[in-house]
């Protein structure tokens, strides 16, 4: 699937990256149809064969960790802690986990461009960080919840090792997918996300049904299992070139690397960057604060609050998978990006102000279909306009880690926020501010012209 020797390096003046015209991805990404790429990697061009089953199986593999812990985390603190207690506990968990994680992500993309090894460029980096995240996962079994700052560390770690994973892994799609196919590819690890969020949900109401409100963490044992197998599946199906450094190319040192830790100067990059931002700060204020929803705001128990989070995980997945088979080859065939994200956005905020009608549990199964359309039509893209923004492919995984940081950044502000809104004006500010945040994204969006 990979050569065993890297393909000879083009010319200097062929790898100069050249600045993208206005209204049109850079060349480099839209026009690149051989086979490899300069490290001798193979490429997917005309199609993407066996690469779309595994980056969804991937990203599957990834998303039933995150949402299982972090849910099992929360109800967890829930069954040993106050109300209060319990809030800040949760909201000192996202804040610090997606701290940490933003950082993981910016460095180990960085670092994974500079890699030179047997193994490639990023599956050293994807080894690496399922490993800390899976012995952090663990070590959340055998710590008490009334010791928070305990737990918060583990779960720092955890958010450490999987940001690790993923930003190197997502790197791999500038590395071995043509641009006419980031849609498609987009869609598959949407389907794994979809997919991995609603069977982690599953994963938490059974836990919850067979050890008990007692040994309820316990169930941390068996949940690294599918991102350490996903991990090897992806190592041995998609293997980097053996990378050797050529004759005359030398080792980057500290202070060279470190001077590449920033993110490009373009407009447009930035336009993306705080579009998702914003967009993601509303959703993470929910998401981040469900279980703490669930408990106090409808009144349910940990049982019921975890029975009914199954399900709703259900909807979520069959919903977005619906709108996310739509949304992503759609947007191949048009060559639009941002149309979708537009869409929605819209369908989110309508989501959000069905939350505000009532305090019985029939809102969210209505909030929860909208969600789910919005998300399926803006994760099947989501990728794919990442990637074609991007002003230079020869910093791809440095300027993705940056962008990946929305993700990571908006656990901090959205978990935080989210928690002192809900101690300071409740529940229902909570909704209206996260419905406003959402739609203000597309500010960001319209004026976007190098992306459709």
């Amino acid at each position: 699937m990979s050569q065993d020797a890297p393909v000879p390096a083009p010319p200097h003046d062929q790898m100069t990256s050249r600045p993208a015209q206005e209204g049109a991805a850079p060349d480099s990404f839209a026009s690149d149809e051989s086979p490899t790429n300069e490290l001798g990697e193979r490429r997917f061009v005309a199609r993407l064969g066996w690469f779309g089953p595994v980056n969804l199986l991937m990203i599957l593999g990834t998303a039933i960790p995150t949402s299982a812990v972090a849910g099992l985390m929360a109800y967890n603190f829930t069954a040993r802690l106050d109300e209060a207690g319990a809030n800040a506990s949760i909201g000192a968990a996202n804040v610090f986990g997606a701290l940490f994680g933003a950082v993981a992500a910016v460095v180990a993309g960085n670092v994974s461009d500079h890699t030179r090894t047997r193994l490639g460029r990023r599956n050293p980096w994807i080894i690496t960080g399922t490993v800390i995240a899976a012995i952090c996962i663990l070590g959340l079994s055998f710590v008490p919840y009334t010791a928070v700052w305990a737990v918060v560390v583990l779960f720092c770690g955890f958010q450490i090792g999987l940001n690790t994973t993923l930003a190197s892994y997502t790197a791999l799609l500038p590395d071995r997918v043509n641009s006419k196919l980031m849609g498609r590819a987009s869609a598959f690890a949407s389907f794994g996300t979809l997919l991995g969020s609603a069977l982690g949900g599953i994963v938490v109401s059974v836990l919850v049904g067979v050890f008990g409100v007692r040994h309820l963490s316990v169930g941390f044992l068996v949940l690294p299992w599918t991102m350490v197998v996903m991990m090897l599946v992806v190592v041995l199906a998609i293997p980097g070139a053996r990378l050797r450094r050529e004759p005359g190319e030398k080792l980057v040192n500290l202070r060279e690397m470190m001077s590449t830790f920033r993110p490009p100067k373009d407009r447009e990059y930035w336009l993306v960057y705080l579009g998702r931002l914003v967009f993601m700060v509303g959703l993470m204020m929910l998401v981040q604060t469900q279980t703490q929803q669930l408990r106090y705001h409808f009144g349910l128990s940990i049982e019921q609050a975890a029975s009914l989070g199954a399900v709703l995980g259900i909807l979520l997945a069959v919903a977005a998978a619906v709108a996310t088979a739509i949304a992503g080859p759609l947007s191949d065939r048009l060559g639009r990006r941002k149309a979708p994200v537009i869409v929605s956005v819209v369908l989110f905020v309508a989501g959000v102000a069905v939350l505000l009608l009532s305090t019985q549990t029939w809102v969210l199964y209505v909030n929860i279909l909208l969600a789910a359309l919005a998300f399926g039509a803006f994760s099947s893209v989501d990728q794919a306009l990442m990637v074609e923004i991007l002003p230079n492919k020869e910093t791809a995984a440095r300027d993705l880690g940056f962008l990946a940081t929305t993700n990571t950044l908006s656990g901090v502000i959205g978990g935080g926020v989210g928690a002192i809104v809900i101690g300071t004006l409740g529940y229902t500010a909570l909704f209206v501010i996260a419905g406003v945040l959402a739609l203000s994204c597309i500010v960001f969006f319209v004026p976007i012209k190098r992306v459709r």
